[in-house]
This record gives C-alpha cells, structure tokens and sequence, in this order.
C-alpha cells in the first residue's frame, strides 16, 4: 500500500526533472502564453505577454525553478482528501489556507517571483485558486489531479484517496455504532373506556299539599245543651 508520505516524496522528486527538462510538464512548457484564469468577483487583466505569431519561447531556466519549488512547498502542505493546500497544527487546533507571503518566506524568493509562479501555474491548470470572502477575500488553493497524472502518479493519488474515504466512513459507522440511542418512551398505555351511565330523569316537582281544614269546635257539648234546653227556645 503506498502511504500519503510516499506519494507526496515521489511527486517531489519527479518535479526536480522540470528544471532541467522544461517538456516534464508539457501544460506549463507555454504556460505564459496561456489565457489567465478568471475568478469570480476579479476584473480579467490584459495578456502580460504577446502571443507570437511564430514559434512560443518556453520558460526561461529561473522561472523554471520558481515554479517547482512552490510547486514542492504545496505538495508538502497538501490535503489528500481534499486536494486543497492547507496549513495544520494539530497541537493547537488550527487548519488554515496558505499565502503568498508564507510561501515566499518558506521558500526563500521574494513574493513576486512567487505571485508570477502561481499565475503561472494557474494557467497551466495545475493549480486551481478560488475566492473566498468579500470584504476581506482571501484565496483557497488546491492541487488537480492533471498535475499527478503529468508526473504518472494519478492511479495513486485515486487509490489513496479511495482508502482515506474509506476509513473516513468506517469511522463515521463505528462512532454511530458507539452512541446507542436514547431510549424511546414507552407508549401510554390505553385508557379503558368507562361504563356508560345513563343520566337520571330530570326531577318533576311534587305538589304541594292541600291545606288542612280550620279545626272544627267540639259539638258535643253544644249538642248536649240543645237537648236539655226546652224546644220552644231553641229557635231564638
């Protein structure tokens, strides 16, 4: 299995035959005669070189040099999942895109001489630049897979990145697998229907009870004296 460090040691060491052989690269042998890439929210610039009408000049000896030691120095910040050039410090967490004057500084030549390499790698389409921002833009840059398949490293670069994926996934599996999930809750249980009482017939007033009669005096005595009294009296 070819690991990222061999692959990324085998593409520097075959970009060391451009400095002498400038047909290594065949798409950055005219480089500068190539139109400029445009980016998105960039005014497209006038051609720096005028296109001959007869045979191109190739790039010259120190141009040449240029070009493969940025070329080298993104190469080793490469990303080969991504493809992109990043800076990673793992220690303090920080993953971050790259600048020129960083490259510059790394390398060793002045940020011209870097800038001119970029574009010139730009156009060969071995380098893509992307914009990011607004106010503050910055460039995202990353490695295409022209460039290995030139130096004959393409096959690796995909086995790679197809076995990084890979791991990437069977990670994202077993860390699933990890995190059981929580409990669903247990369904309510089902009320039992209550009985259906049927409601009382509405109350009917009862009425009310007729009113007694006056007492009545005792007639006993009366009627005792009416009989005692003589007859021709009782009528008065």
């Amino acid at each position: 299995m070819v690991k990222v460090v061999d692959l990324k040691n085998r593409a520097i060491e075959r970009l060391e035959a451009y400095r002498d052989n400038p047909r290594a690269l065949p798409s950055l042998t005219y480089a500068r005669y190539l139109p400029k890439a445009s980016l998105p929210r960039h005014k497209q610039k006038r051609q720096l070189f005028a296109v001959r009408k007869h045979k191109q000049h190739q790039m010259h000896a120190q141009h040449r040099i240029n070009c493969v030691q940025v070329l080298q120095w993104l190469i080793k910040r490469l990303d080969v999942r991504t493809r992109q050039c990043v800076f990673v410090n793992p220690a303090r967490n920080i993953r971050r895109t790259i600048y020129i004057p960083e490259i510059a500084r790394h390398i060793g030549i002045d940020e011209r001489s870097v800038t001119r390499a970029m574009d010139s790698l730009t156009r060969s389409r071995y380098v893509l630049r992307t914009v990011v921002g607004k106010s503050n833009q910055r460039y995202h840059y990353y490695l295409t897979e022209l460039l290995f398949r030139d130096i004959q490293l393409d096959i690796s670069l995909r086995i790679i990145t197809g076995k990084l994926k890979g791991l990437d996934k069977k990670a994202q599996r077993e860390e699933a697998g990890n995190t059981k999930p929580a409990p669903a809750p247990a369904p309510a249980a089902a009320k039992a229907p209550k009985p259906h009482i049927p409601e009382p017939p509405p109350r009917v007033p009862e009425p009310d009870p007729p009113p007694e009669p006056p007492p009545q005096r005792s007639q006993s005595a009366r009627d005792k004296a009416m009989k005692e009294m003589p007859f021709r009296l009782r009528n008065r």
